[in-house]
């Protein structure tokens, strides 16, 4: 497993992920419910490779191969089926791989959370946490793909919302 144990790190990890895969999917070129389907596919096997090499799941290892087995196959279906929609798959594995390690280490943060003094006070700040952090990685890709429409506003609104993340987790 990756040795990732600071929550503040990983909501940090999750909220870029988070903001850079719509943007991967929007090159993939795929329309209507192809997109989020092919999104979802590549998404479970990084999900599937990381619950392949947890330990905590060691009773449940035959059930993560059959249901990896499965997904595979669909995969496999699925690209020969939309090859004729997609000329390059690249954007769609690396939006799913961002999602699918966005929402592990959304559920890792959350774990460590749990187990700290205080679990219900602080856990909603790492929330809010991969929030901001999702709107200004989506702000910043916005700017670099529209460096003529940014404003002075949306440059302030920008520096706040990263000052808030830092303000939150001042003691």
């Amino acid at each position: 497993m990756i040795p990732i144990n600071n929550p503040l790190a990983l909501a940090l990890l999750a909220g870029v992920l988070f903001g850079i895969w719509p943007y991967a999917m929007d090159k993939s070129g795929l329309k209507g419910i192809s997109a989020p389907t092919a999104f979802l596919i590549f998404q479970t096997l990084v999900l599937l490779l990381l619950t392949v090499n947890d330990d905590s799941r060691k009773g449940n290892r035959y059930m993560v191969w059959i249901t990896g087995a499965l997904v595979v196959i669909i995969t496999i279906f699925v690209m020969i089926k939309w090859t004729h929609e997609v000329s390059n798959w690249s954007p769609i594995a690396i939006a799913g791989f961002c999602g699918g390690m966005g929402l592990w280490s959304t559920s890792r943060m959350l774990d460590i959370v749990k187990s700290m003094n205080d679990a219900d006070r602080i856990r909603p700040t790492y929330l809010v946490t991969i929030f901001v952090m999702q709107v200004a990685v989506s702000v910043l890709v916005f700017v670099y793909q529209n460096p003529k429409d940014i404003s002075i506003g949306k440059f302030i609104g920008y520096v706040l919302a990263s000052l808030g993340v830092i303000l939150m987790h001042k003691g």
